[in-house]
């Protein structure tokens, strides 16, 4: 998954050429679509996989993070939320993996905004613009009828991987809403290093009472483990903020909407899965509904 933290892009952005900054966001975008491939080439339960992929990540950015001296700085319930909630993201959406295909899992996971501007009219009494309600409304009739239509295929293993990738994405829509205005005022690397530590100590909680703690037991176990947190976790997310210092969040957003499109191709090549019909006619209901409500700007 995944989408990076929505930053406001800065009134100096950074001057970057058209050719570099297209550059950097196809490989945003493609390192971040790897995060499914390397989720299932890893043999770990699902939950460990989250832990190991948030915790990585969080020891990499502990120097830079402490050396930015914004640890000082988070409001430390709301960052706590933020973690929890985006390991609720990686474990719901991970979990799903092991119940359906990866173009499914993906697609769903990248709903993100639709529930983004629902939440938001509730919570912060935000309304969604007029313009862009349809747009929401046919995605959500999308991200419903694509996990009916999926389970209703012969041999399908049910709804339980469509919901659990649901889950993932309201999980991701409650960090990004707990996020909003905290990293406006502290230095990036510090929050997310705060925030991956959260998700990781939350998941290795959850993992130790379930059953479902677990080490990589060889070099052959752990290359899948560690591509999960430098590739699509690191790099990825790193290069999409990196492309927020010269562009509209809006662009990036939009741009991110690639990772369902590329994810299916890397899983069509590399694990000789082929989306379905249901995924091939629900994609562009889903798709449209989610780049309507990446480009809303709340009203009221």
């Amino acid at each position: 998954m995944t989408q990076s933290q929505p930053q406001p892009a800065s009134h100096d952005a950074v001057q970057r050429s058209t050719g570099v900054l297209a550059a950097g966001l196809l490989l945003a975008v493609t390192a971040v679509a790897t995060g499914a491939v390397f989720a299932r080439l890893s043999e770990l339960p699902a939950l460990s996989k989250a832990a190991w992929r948030c915790g990585i990540a969080a020891f990499v950015l502990a120097g830079p993070a402490l050396r930015s001296g914004g640890l000082r700085q988070l409001p430390p319930a709301r960052t706590l939320a933020a973690g929890l909630l985006l390991g609720l993201h990686f474990g719901a959406w991970i979990s799903s993996l092991d119940h359906t295909s990866v173009a499914v899992s993906v697609l769903l996971v990248n709903t993100t905004p639709l529930w983004v501007a629902l939440l938001s009219h509730r919570i912060n009494a935000e309304r969604v613009p007029t313009g862009a309600r349809w747009g929401v409304a046919l995605g959500c009739l999308g991200a419903a009828a694509l996990p009916i239509t999926e389970a209703l295929r012969e041999g399908s293993p049910g709804l339980t991987g469509s919901l659990l990738a649901l889950l993932g994405a309201l999980g991701w829509a409650g960090y990004t809403l707990a996020g909003r205005g905290v990293v406006r005022r502290v230095p990036l690397v510090a929050y997310l290093c705060a925030c991956y530590g959260s998700a990781a100590l939350g998941l290795a909680v959850v993992c130790a009472l379930t059953g479902q703690l677990r080490v990589p037991a060889s070099s052959h176990a752990w290359w899948p483990i560690l591509g999960l947190a430098l590739v699509p976790q690191l790099i990825g997310h790193s290069m999409l903020n990196w492309a927020l210092q010269s562009l509209p969040a809006v662009v990036v957003s939009l741009a991110a909407l690639g990772e369902p499109v590329v994810a299916s191709l890397l899983a069509w090549i590399l694990l000789e899965e082929t989306p379905g019909l249901p995924v091939l006619l629900a994609a562009p209901l889903i798709l449209t509904g989610v780049m309507s409500a990446a480009r809303a700007r709340p009203e009221g």
